[in-house]
């Protein structure tokens, strides 16, 4: 919920805090609206529900206090005695937007918000709260997915108030999720028009302009975010990201650096991020550095005990690297990229039986993809396991039947399995197909290439090799 915040009221809350003490104190109708909607705003509904059956015992007749004591009763979910006393003012105020708003709130709170789009419309021309009309309706176009409607209230919201951080931020959430990335950029280069030290503007243009992939468009305008508001993450993030897709690994350290030491934090995030740019720039020992950071602030990070472990396991050190991911695992059992390290790491180390069990966890993860099952079909058929090779490349190829590469493993099978003919059709099939994978068999299967029928299909598909040696 977003409301148009009201005067600062520190004063009138601390008398009234001061009377809730026992120390006396006398408040208006105007002040109790405000008492109400202070708790309200600040979403201590409890609070506000008190305040208005306070209030109520000092005033009982006034309408204008029943519609604040109303809306607390809402959002403190006693909605019966809310429509009590809604019902009491319709039959008083029928007319007042205040009203039909306050039922539209009801509509929402209770899940109906198609009535509740129809009473917030119905107010809308006269309801003097521009703001807050407009996030009303925004929400709730949101809430039955209606992005383009949702973003055009929203839009409204923030252009008349765009200090107002919830609106922006609610507005660049429905436009993630609308995926209107370029829509998004233009509104909040607009913003920028009008205002150009709006650090959250920068901000968000930047973020979509990434999601666009104008790297460079991107780190530009988070580079003005950083300037106008250096103790905000979120842009020094955005700009890590952007230079990572960009392969400048130096640039993501010194960014996140610089934001580590503007505003410290032990959010393992940025340390873990550091570590894989170190990684990248294969300077291992800062990479475990930063790692050993990440884990030490949350040991639960599988991302972080992964990332020693691949450290380690390309620096050579198999049974540390062992170790780590075993910690990763402990800390997330279903993390898929710790599933696929552990069964490597078990693969090199001759932990057939270990590495099977994890592959078999791999192939099973909802996140598995064709690599991982033809993976599994390639460590079966090493260790000679031909039938359940078979049947899981049978099974790729009904999960993944646009992964053409399938047929030159089935192939190598079949030929294994001594069905020559079913090889020799599926390698006929599979250079059809996608006669730029053929590598995959003598990357694999360099035995094949002494069973001379095999070995003249692959020659024959193959025209760029003849381009290369000239023929």
């Amino acid at each position: 919920m977003f409301l148009n915040p009201r005067e600062d009221n520190k004063e009138l809350i601390s008398r009234y805090q001061a009377m809730l003490e026992g120390r006396g104190g006398f408040f208006d109708t105007l002040e109790w609206e405000d008492i109400i909607s202070y708790y309200i705003e600040n979403m201590r509904y409890g609070e506000a529900r008190h305040a208005a059956d306070l209030a109520m015992e000092t005033y009982p007749y006034s309408a204008e206090l029943k519609l604040s004591c109303a809306e607390a009763l809402i959002y403190d979910e006693e909605y019966a005695q809310a429509e009590e006393i809604i019902n009491y003012l319709d039959g008083v105020m029928p007319s007042n937007p205040d009203l039909i708003v306050l039922k539209g709130i009801w509509h929402s709170m209770n899940k109906h918000p198609r009535e509740a789009i129809e009473l917030y419309l119905a107010a809308y021309p006269d309801y003097d709260d521009y703001f807050r009309i407009n996030v009303l309706l925004g929400e709730e176009y949101a809430s039955i997915e209606n992005y383009g409607l949702a973003i055009k209230y929203f839009q409204r919201a923030v252009t008349s108030d765009p200090s107002e951080p919830n609106a922006a931020a609610r507005l660049a959430e429905i436009y993630s999720v609308s995926q209107s990335y370029t829509l998004a950029a233009h509104f909040f280069d607009k913003l920028i028009d009008r205002n150009p030290y709006n650090a959250d503007a920068w901000a968000y243009q930047g973020m979509f302009l990434l999601r666009m992939e104008r790297y460079d468009e991107a780190i530009r305008a988070l580079e003005y975010a950083i300037l106008l508001a250096p103790d905000k993450p979120s842009p020094y993030y955005d700009m890590a990201e952007a230079y990572n897709a960009q392969e400048e690994y130096g640039k993501v350290i010194a960014v996140l650096k610089k934001l580590l030491s503007v505003k410290p934090t032990e959010d393992p995030y940025p340390y873990v991020m550091i570590g894989e740019s170190y990684q990248c720039l294969e300077d291992f020992e800062n990479a475990c550095e930063y790692f050993l950071k990440a884990v030490h602030y949350d040991p639960q990070l599988a991302r972080g005990w992964y990332g020693l472990a691949s450290v380690h396991f390309d620096s050579g050190f198999k049974k540390q690297s062992l170790d780590y991911v075993r910690q990763g695992l402990a800390a997330d059992a279903y993390d898929i990229e710790c599933l696929r390290l552990a069964w490597e790491i078990e693969e090199s180390l001759e932990m057939y039986p270990a590495a099977l069990s994890h592959l078999q966890q791999v192939v099973n993860h909802p996140e598995s993809t064709a690599d991982d099952y033809l993976d599994m079909a390639y460590f079966q058929y090493q260790r000679g396991m031909l039938k359940q090779s078979l049947d899981t490349l049978k099974e790729t190829r009904t999960l993944f039947p646009d992964v053409p590469e399938v047929f030159y493993h089935m192939g190598a099978v079949y030929y294994s399995l001594g069905d020559l003919q079913r090889s020799l059709s599926l390698f006929r099939k599979a250079i059809s197909t996608a006669p730029e994978l053929s590598g995959v068999v003598n990357d694999n299967y360099p035995e094949l290439s002494s069973v001379r029928q095999i070995r003249l299909l692959l020659e024959e598909r193959d025209p760029s090799e003849d381009e290369k040696a000239g023929r």
